[in-house]
C-alpha cells in the first residue's frame, strides 16, 4: 500500500513542476488521489482519499493570514478530514494557515470522500479547493479535481510481447504475458488462459502453470486489485513443421496464431480488454541484414552537378534475431566519381570494369540484434554521363538468413547549369 511518505512526495514534486502563476509568489495548490490508485475514477458507494497541498515554493515573500478553502459538490459525503478544519458549513471546509513563509514546502490536506451510492455511471463530481491571503498578496489560486463515477466493476487487459520476440524453430520461444485491471473494484481470482497454435508446445513459466490440458494453459492469478497486475513468462517450442512452411510466404499455415484470454468472476466493465489474438510467421534463425544509401550535399535531388563534392551516406542493419557476424559493406562508384574520405574509414578497395570509380569495402564485424549505423563518403564529381550516374551500395555476413534488400542503388542525372 502506497505511504503517506510517498503521497506527500508526489504532491511535492507535483507543486515543484507546476510553479507560480502570479509574479513574485508561488502560493500553489494541487489536488492528487492518495492510495494505489491515481485515477479520479470511484464507484457509487467507494470511498476515495484526496490529498491537497498548498505550498509557497517559489514565493518571493511571506503571505499572511493564508486560508485553504474546500467545496465538496452533492454527491460526495465527507467521512473524515486529517487534520480538522477550523471551520466547515454546507459541505464547504476552512484551514486558516497563517503566514506561509517564502520558500515555504508543502503542507498537506486529507480528506476521505464517500461518492453516493445511487449516482449513475458518468456523473462528474468535482472537488474545488482555493487558497487566498492577505492584501498584500495579489494572487489566488485554485484547482478542481473532478472524479468520474464509473460501475463497479473489474476492467481486466491483457498484454504480451509476443509479437516482439524472435520466433523460431531452432530454440525455445520466451515471452511475457501482462494481466492488468483498469476498473474500480479488484478482479477476483482471475485466470489466464492461452491457446497455443498447432505446431507449437509449452516448455514452462513463471510462475507455474496450474493446468496444462493438449494446447490450452491456464494459470491462476488470485485477486488483481484495481491498476495493479500480474506477471507470466511463457517459454514454448515451435516445431520444425512451422519452420519448413517458410518457403510458402503466401501460405496462411506459417502463421502460427495465438488466443490469451483472462477471466474474473467479478462484474466485468469492457469483455473485450482481456482477449489478446497475435498471429506470428516462424522466421528462419539467424541475421537478416538490409542496407540503403542516401545522398547529401546534392543541391536538387537525383541530380549532380560536375565539379561539386556530394556525400553518399551507407545505412544498414540487423533486423533479425541473432547477431550478425563478419559483416562487411561495399560501395561502388560509377565512373566520373572519386573519394575524397569516408568515416569511418575504408578497409580496402579495388578497380571494378562494372564501377569504374572503384569499389569500396568496410570490415563492419558484428551487428547486434536490432543495431543501424551509417557510413559517410564524400565523393568528388568529376563528370556526369548523360545516361546518369550509378552508385551500388551492398551488405554480406556469413550467417544472413535473409534474401531481401541486401543490395540498395542511387542513380543520379546531371545537374543542369
Amino acid at each position: 500500500m502506497r505511504s503517506r511518505a510517498a503521497t506527500l512526495l508526489t504532491a511535492l514534486c507535483a507543486l515543484v513542476a507546476t510553479g507560480s502563476a502570479a509574479a513574485g509568489s508561488g502560493l500553489s495548490v494541487t489536488i492528487l488521489r492518495s492510495g494505489n490508485d491515481p485515477r479520479l475514477l470511484a464507484a457509487p458507494g467507494q470511498t476515495v482519499t484526496l490529498s491537497i497541498a498548498v505550498s509557497n515554493l517559489h514565493g518571493q515573500t511571506d503571505i499572511r493570514d493564508t486560508a485553504l478553502t474546500v467545496s465538496i459538490p452533492t454527491g460526495l459525503v465527507l467521512k473524515q478530514a486529517r487534520p480538522v478544519p477550523n471551520r466547515s458549513a454546507a459541505q464547504r471546509l476552512v484551514w486558516n494557515l497563517g503566514t506561509v513563509k517564502a520558500g515555504a514546502f508543502a503542507q498537506i490536506f486529507e480528506l476521505d470522500l464517500q461518492v453516493a451510492p445511487r449516482l449513475s455511471r458518468g456523473s462528474q463530481l468535482s472537488v474545488l479547493a482555493a487558497a487566498s491571503g492577505d492584501r498584500s498578496w495579489s494572487g489566488h489560486d485554485a484547482v478542481a479535481a473532478t472524479l468520474m463515477v464509473q460501475d463497479p466493476a473489474a476492467d481486466l487487459t491483457i498484454e504480451s510481447d509476443l509479437n516482439s520476440v524472435p520466433f523460431t524453430a531452432v530454440g525455445p520461444v520466451d515471452f511475457g504475458v501482462k494481466v492488468g485491471n483498469l476498473g474500480t473494484i479488484a478482479a477476483s481470482a482471475t485466470t489466464l488462459r492461452i491457446k497455443l497454435p498447432a505446431g507449437v508446445s509449452f516448455k514452462s513459466s513463471v510462475p507455474a502453470a496450474a493446468q496444462v490440458g493438449g494446447n490450452v494453459i491456464t494459470w491462476q492469478l488470485g485477486d488483481i486489485a484495481p491498476v495493479q497486475s500480474r506477471d507470466v513468462i511463457v517459454k514454448i517450442q515451435p516445431d520444425r513443421q512451422l519452420e519448413a512452411a517458410l518457403s510458402h510466404t503466401a501460405n496462411p499455415n506459417n502463421l502460427a496464431r495465438f488466443e490469451l484470454d483472462a477471466f474474473s468472476p467479478a462484474p466485468s466493465l469492457r469483455p473485450t480488454d482481456s482477449h489478446l489474438e497475435i498471429a506470428r510467421r516462424v522466421e528462419p534463425a539467424g541475421a537478416n541484414l538490409k542496407v540503403w544509401v542516401n545522398v547529401l550535399g546534392a543541391k536538387i535531388p537525383g541530380a549532380l552537378q560536375a565539379g561539386k563534392d556530394v556525400i553518399f551516406e551507407v545505412g544498414y542493419g540487423n533486423f533479425g534475431n541473432q547477431t550478425a557476424s563478419k559483416v562487411s559493406v561495399s560501395l561502388g562508384l560509377d565512373r566520373g566519381l572519386a573519394m575524397i574520405d569516408s568515416q569511418p574509414p575504408v578497409a580496402r578497395s579495388a578497380a571494378s570494369g562494372q564501377f569504374q570509380g572503384g569499389i569500396l569495402w568496410w570490415e563492419v564485424g558484428e551487428v547486434g540484434i536490432g543495431e543501424t549505423a551509417s557510413i559517410r563518403t564524400r565523393v568528388h564529381v568529376d563528370s556526369v554521363a548523360e545516361t546518369g550516374t550509378i552508385v551500388r551500395a551492398a551488405i554480406a555476413a556469413d550467417n544472413d538468413a535473409g534474401t531481401i534488400d541486401k543490395v540498395a542503388w542511387v542513380k543520379s542525372f546531371a545537374m543542369r547549369p
